[in-house]
């Protein structure tokens, strides 16, 4: 996690999708993580992590926050993988160009 006036992305882009790879954010600076997201134009955030935030702000903004947790240091079980592949294929498959944001940059690149 990081402090409360500090954010961390990393964005990456494949043909129409934008994923964003962050730290986990906290209450007190998620309030820029959604400035970021929104300019980034996320539409979806998946919480790989502990929580360590409220949802609530990102959801009135816009942001759908989708809970895929697991244990830090531990390979994603295959229910999650088969969930975030359901959740872009759907995107795909729509033809919508949606944005994820993967929350925790240590766990986030496990899931793809």
């Amino acid at each position: 996690m990081v402090v409360a006036g500090e954010i961390r992305t990393r964005l990456v882009e494949y043909g129409k999708f934008k994923i964003v790879i962050m730290d986990a954010p906290c209450d007190e600076n998620s309030h820029m993580y959604v400035r970021e997201l929104k300019q980034l134009g996320v539409t979806d955030v998946v919480r790989t992590c502990e929580p360590t935030y409220s949802p609530e702000l990102f959801e009135r903004e816009g942001i759908e926050v989708h809970e895929m947790t697991f244990p830090d240091g531990a390979a994603p079980p295959e229910e999650l993988i088969q969930k975030w592949n359901g959740a872009l294929a759907e995107s795909w498959d729509r033809d919508v160009a949606r944005a994820y944001a993967s929350a925790d940059s240590h766990r986030s690149y496990r899931c793809g």
